[in-house]
């Protein structure tokens, strides 16, 4: 059983939340203290991968878990 998370699922996780939250990527990255473009870079495919610590803050402003977001069923933090 490998515990490598599903980059294409985190993305369409976050996606999904994204579109739902009616926020934009830029306000998303600024609330989280992400670069600019860090999560923008990340769900058009330009980077492989968010660290925990950014994934942890995204997750904060959207109101959802890590665990969602690596796949549980769980949607709130």
């Amino acid at each position: 059983m490998s515990t490598k998370p599903d980059i294409e699922a985190i993305r369409d996780r976050l996606t999904a939340a994204v579109t739902a939250s009616g926020r934009t990527v830029a306000d998303i990255e600024a609330a989280a203290g992400l670069k600019r473009d860090g999560l923008r870079d990340f769900l058009a495919r330009r980077k492989s991968g968010l660290t925990l610590v950014d994934a942890r803050a995204v997750a904060a402003v959207l109101a959802i878990s890590l665990e969602w977001l690596a796949g549980a069923g769980v949607v709130s933090s």
